[in-house]
């Protein structure tokens, strides 16, 4: 609990912080939502807080796309935050697959479609 309170503190801090920070800020803002995401999934939480958590990772997504990167540009910042994104990726793929294991609903990746 005292976990899931401090990534939420740690979410809306850098929701908050994310308008100043231009794309890194937002792409930090992301890997905390994903985070936290892949957290819900761990403790099987209650569809209705992954759904939440999977509405903010969502936002986030949006957020990023409302910049109009260029390719090129979006490829350097995907770059620059690769370790953090590799990280929670298989965070989250692993949450996947033991929701998966166990015969529980298994919500869509939502990474699919977002990274490359």
């Amino acid at each position: 609990m005292k976990r899931l309170v401090a990534l939420g503190l740690m979410g809306v801090v850098l929701a908050s912080v994310a308008g100043c920070g231009g794309p890194d800020g937002l792409m930090k803002e992301l890997i905390a939502n994903l985070n936290l995401y892949a957290e819900t999934i761990e403790k099987k939480d209650s569809p209705e807080r992954q759904e939440a958590a999977r509405d903010r990772v969502l936002a986030s997504v949006e957020k990023i796309k409302k910049l109009h990167l260029s390719d090129e540009d979006l490829n350097k910042l995907l770059k620059r935050h690769e370790s953090d994104l590799e990280r929670v990726k298989s965070r989250l793929d692993a949450a996947l697959k033991s929701q998966a294991l166990e015969g529980g609903q298994t919500p869509p990746n939502i990474l699919e479609g977002v990274l490359k």
